[in-house]
């Protein structure tokens, strides 16, 4: 759960749990070092909109690596194999098969040799990959978004959007943000009625339990006062936003920013909640 969906816990509407494409070359044999040192640090990684985890992602020589078991589970029959000498992975999908070896820029897709500035990393027994490899091979579009530290990732080529849609978006996430916890009816079927146009389906039963827990149990009075939100990238059917809220609990105020994850499911938008 992140930083911003813990703090916005204790606000009025209590959340309380809340691309660059650079083409491979053919390869020339060659290996790159396994001993460039990796430096942690800490990101939040969005896939098609939903929020995966906040873990540490691993810096080696300027790249940016993340675990690829945690990116293969998001993608649909894909599979990744480790060989017994741990020099090897293979990952297989219903559409080709990627072979890699590690601490060396050859990838081979159905036999094709490609080569990569970087390399896939085997680190405490786990594939770590750059985000070169998931944009060059996986196919995917990546952004970096240092100022929130988050990596988003999604599967479709990202689009700039219809502006009344994108506005939906942001209207959307505002409209959350500022609900008035104590405005909300202490029941679950009206907070699911309430809420079924703007939390994803897939969310909504876990979301209006946890929503009726807070107001049931609600710890510190708070205040918010909207103050900008912003589509960071998008595809057709998923988004992420960018959000700044200012929060006051009767004693000081302080300003909250993060970013939030959307997603199309039969032609409307919904929030993507977790906890």
């Amino acid at each position: 759960m992140n930083w911003w969906a813990k703090l916005s816990a204790t606000i009025s509407m209590i959340i309380f749990l809340t691309a660059i494409t650079t083409p491979s070359r053919l390869l020339n044999n060659q290996n790159l070092s396994s001993a460039a040192p990796a430096v942690s640090k800490s990101f939040t990684l969005f896939y098609n909109g939903v929020e995966i985890t906040t873990q540490s992602t691993i810096l080696i020589d300027g790249y940016t690596y993340i675990p690829l078991q945690i990116l293969i589970d998001q993608i649909t029959n894909f599979n990744i194999k480790l060989d017994r000498g741990n020099n090897h992975c293979t990952i297989t999908s219903d559409k080709y098969v990627i072979d890699i070896t590690f601490d060396s820029p050859r990838v081979l897709v159905d036999g094709v040799e490609l080569m990569l500035k970087s390399s896939v990393r085997l680190i405490d027994q786990k594939a770590y990959v750059s985000l070169e490899f998931i944009r060059d091979v996986l196919g995917c579009s990546v952004i970096e978004f240092q100022p929130s530290d988050a990596i988003l990732i999604f599967s479709k080529p990202l689009i700039n959007g219809d502006a009344g849609e994108n506005k939906l978006l942001n209207c959307k996430l505002q409209e959350y943000l500022t609900t008035n916890l104590y405005s909300l009816p202490e029941n679950y079927s009206a907070l699911h009625k309430k809420f079924a146009q703007i939390i994803h389906p897939g969310d909504i039963e876990i979301f209006c339990q946890n929503l009726l827990d807070a107001i049931s149990t609600p710890t510190s009075w708070g205040a918010v006062e909207f103050v900008e939100s912003g589509i960071v990238a998008r595809t057709t059917d998923a988004a992420v936003v960018y959000y700044k809220v200012k929060y006051n609990d009767g004693f000081s105020e302080d300003t909250i920013e993060g970013l939030w994850g959307l997603q199309k499911y039969n032609s409307n938008w919904y929030l993507r909640w977790s906890q």
